[in-house]
Order: structure tokens, then sequence, then C-alpha cells
């Protein structure tokens, strides 16, 4: 009977979000209330709130949501990498497919920065790009100058702005060459040598 009920949740979830997903694209976030996603999910608003605390909640989830679905099992090989810089260049190219794919969700995640923002500092993708810089000063590929969490901070913000150029152009930017100019940029410095 548990697993019954598990299963009828992690359902209703989806649905929760797939409508909000939708809803977000066609009408905009600001639009959107959290009436039209119960309706659209079909339940009630009370089973929308067992599921999720508010609007901005499901936003966060939607999100962490595309944040796993582009990675995959690319984060089950931290770890094991023999090149934390090669794993850290493949979950790049994985999200900017994925932005590339899903613009219209690209352009609301910007949009609602501070809300997305919020979400990554706590998120698990977050703490996974943590890990990962870790594994690379552990290997000697990234130097103990600056700490992990800095060096994330600053990948986070240069990826932020690249994707804010990539939609500021309407799209007729490579997302991928931007982000792969500025994964460069961040690892290898500007300088010439």
């Amino acid at each position: 009977m548990a697993l019954l009920r598990e299963k009828k949740r992690a359902s209703t979830r989806e649905s929760l979000l797939e409508a909000a997903r939708k809803l977000f694209v066609v009408h905009g976030y600001d639009f959107t209330t959290v009436d039209q996603i119960a309706e659209n999910a079909m339940v009630s608003k009370p089973t929308f709130y067992t599921h999720f605390r508010s609007k901005e909640e499901i936003l966060i989830a939607l999100h962490e949501l595309g944040i796993e679905e582009a990675l995959g099992t690319l984060l089950g090989q931290i770890d094991e990498a023999p090149s934390a810089v090669q794993l850290l260049r493949d979950m790049n190219e994985r999200m900017a497919e994925w932005y590339e794919n899903n613009r219209e969700l690209a352009c609301l995640f910007c949009s609602k920065r501070s809300i997305v923002d919020t979400s990554c500092a706590t998120s698990s993708a977050c703490d996974n790009l943590r890990r990962i810089i870790l594994r690379a000063q552990d290997l000697g590929e990234f130097s103990r100058d600056l700490s992990a969490d800095r060096i994330a901070d600053l990948m986070i913000l240069l990826y932020f702005n690249e994707k804010q150029s990539w939609i500021k152009n309407n799209f007729t930017t490579s997302l991928r060459e931007g982000i792969r100019s500025c994964t460069h940029a961040l690892f290898y410095g500007v300088v010439k040598r």
C-alpha cells in the first residue's frame, strides 16, 4: 500500500511540474497562478501545497529537474573521473545543450534569477560542482589559490552572463561556444604566457 501511495505522490508531483512548465512558458511566470497550475494538473489547490510551498518552489524544482535531466549519469562519475577538468567541460556542454533545447525555460530561469540563484546556493547540482572543483584541486588540475566555493561562484556567474547574452542576442549565437570560451578563460586565464 505504501508503494502505491508513493507512486501516486510522484505522479501528482510530475503532473504539477509539467503543468507549471507549460503555463510558465505560455503565460509567463508572473501571470501564472497556483490555482491555474493545480487546475491544469487536475488536482486541488491544497494538493498543490502538499507538494510545493509556493510558486517559487515549483520554479526552483523545475530548474533542478532541468539540471538533473541535462547531466544525467555524468555526476555519478565525479570520484572516478581521470580528469575533473574534462568532467567540468562535459558538464558545461550538456547544460548548454539542454538550455539550447529548452529556450523558453532558459528565458524564464534567467528572468527570475533571484529565485534561481537562491536555489543554486543549496542545490545538489551546485554541491556537485564544488565536489568536481575539489577533485580538480586534488588531482593538481586546479590551483588552490581560490577556494572551490569561489571558483564555483565564478563559474556560475560567467555561465549566467553567457546565457543572458545568448538570450539578448535572440539565440543567434551558440551558447555552447560561448560557454566553452568562458570555461577556457576561467580555467586558463586571458593573459598571454
